[in-house]
């Protein structure tokens, strides 16, 4: 009877002020395009579609990750400095923990909606709570033009691109351009 009442009394619960080391905090953070300084035409530029949201120690590992489909974030960690990393409308999960060198951005004519990102320290305070709103940015560009020609008696028949990168890489500042010619397309 002693071992059994000495067994039970193991598993009770411990209040939540009595636990050892840190509690974590509920947290919430909304993710928006920047602010662009010109006119779109089309709405889906500012889009947000998809999310992957991933917060680093101070160590450098990755503490929560996270892929939803809203511009919204919510979630609960231990209070604290984190770099965060946000990659947006890529279309996919990028994983647990993803080799950034080889995550890219592949070349399109077209996108449904731009690829953007964000990448900076965040403090989680103690109290949790709504967090500034993060600003991601294009991490790919949009041309738009209006061509004239003078005199008007000559007519422009095509305008074409050339060089333009086949994918770059999401956060990997290092990057330089290549030198292969198959690196590119027109």
């Amino acid at each position: 009877l002693i071992s059994l009442v000495m067994g039970l009394s193991g598993c009770r619960e411990i209040p939540a002020e009595d636990m050892p080391g840190p509690r974590s905090v509920a947290v919430e953070l909304a993710v928006r395009p920047d602010r662009m300084m010109t006119v779109t035409r089309s709405a889906d530029e500012t889009a947000i579609r998809d999310v992957n949201l991933y917060l680093y120690n101070g160590s450098g590992e990755i503490v929560l990750h996270r892929y939803q489909t809203s511009s919204t974030l919510r979630f609960e960690c231990v209070p604290g400095n984190y770099m965060l990393r946000i990659v947006a409308n890529l279309g996919r999960d990028l994983g647990n923990n993803p080799v950034w060198s080889d995550v890219a951005i592949v070349h399109a004519d077209e996108y449904d909606s731009l690829p953007m990102t964000w990448e900076g320290d965040m403090t989680i305070p103690a109290s949790g709570g709504a967090l500034p709103a993060v600003e991601v940015q294009r991490a790919v560009a949009k041309i738009s033009y209006d061509i004239a020609v003078k005199p008007t008696d000559i007519e422009l028949e095509s305008v074409q691109l050339l060089s333009v990168p086949r994918a770059v890489s999401v956060f990997d500042v290092a990057a330089v351009p290549s030198d292969d010619a198959a690196d590119y397309t027109d």
